[in-house]
């Protein structure tokens, strides 16, 4: 399945606003397995990669639909996605930031915050590697 562009897999991603937060962080690392059809055994014995990354990408999707009621800036979802954002290096940053970009995208009041945090991040990874330093964001 495909998604014509960031909103619309924001939007297919509220399926799993329902599921607590522990489960999708859990997903992060621990991702189920594809489906046991043709493009799922493809994934898993030519591209495993593609689908941990999509399954991590979706798991920070449906943390940034989490408690949707809370206003961005006070909301659980806010505070794990820069949990995520500000973890080590890897590829669960990489989905929690697209899930930071998709929610600003759709929710205005979300955007100057999430621009500041991601220009954060950036250069927090520009310095680190400069320096072979941690990422001290």
């Amino acid at each position: 399945m495909t998604w014509p562009h960031i909103p619309a897999a924001y939007d297919h991603a509220v399926r799993l606003s329902g599921l607590p937060a522990a489960d999708l962080l859990g997903a992060l690392v621990h991702p189920p397995l594809p489906a046991e059809d043709e493009p799922g055994r493809f994934l898993r014995d030519h591209r495993p990669e593609l689908w941990i990354r999509a399954v991590q990408t979706f798991a920070c999707l449906g943390l940034a639909h989490h408690r949707a009621d809370q206003p961005w800036e006070d909301s659980e979802r806010r505070e794990i996605l820069l949990d995520l954002l500000r973890g080590p290096e890897d590829w669960v940053n990489e989905a929690a930031a697209f899930a930071m970009v998709a929610t600003a995208w759709v929710d205005p009041s979300a955007r100057a915050d999430v621009g500041l945090r991601l220009a954060e991040r950036m250069t927090a990874a520009a310095v680190g590697q400069a320096d072979g330093g941690e990422l001290g964001v």
